[in-house]
């Protein structure tokens, strides 16, 4: 599924809906094949939160598991159709750019408002 991409993921931007930045207005899945993952969180193999209080580690810890959990199907991030960022304080979202950690997801997602879930367990982001 990793070289499909052109032919089952089509993002589009209608220009009476004008051009966001990073993300597309409308994206047209013509596959035959759905794969659900699970919210990402930033838990290493065993278990442990990796990061804890530490933003960039906990976001690469989930990105990490996110690319695994796609290459674990024969997937890579631009087979993905939506990507959904949950951060525990919009606050700490500014330092991502800082610190790299954009580039580690594709560039037509953006993160999304922050979710009650995440003050649980000491997690910071998770990803859907």
């Amino acid at each position: 599924m990793a070289g499909d991409d052109a032919e089952s993921i089509r993002r589009l931007n209608p220009p009476e809906l004008g051009t966001p930045p990073g993300y597309s207005q409308i994206v047209d899945v013509r596959a035959s094949r759905i794969i659900f993952i699970a919210g990402q969180t930033a838990l290493d193999r065993h278990g442990a939160l990796v990061g804890k209080n530490d933003f960039p580690a906990q976001a690469e810890q989930v990105f990490r598991n996110l690319s695994t959990a796609l290459l674990s199907v024969g997937c890579t991030a631009s087979n993905l159709a939506k990507l959904t960022v949950f951060l525990r304080d919009m606050i700490i979202f500014r330092p991502i750019g800082k610190h790299g950690i954009v580039s580690l997801r594709p560039s037509h997602h953006r993160p999304r408002q922050p979710s009650p879930w995440s003050r649980c367990r000491g997690y910071m982001v998770r990803i859907s």
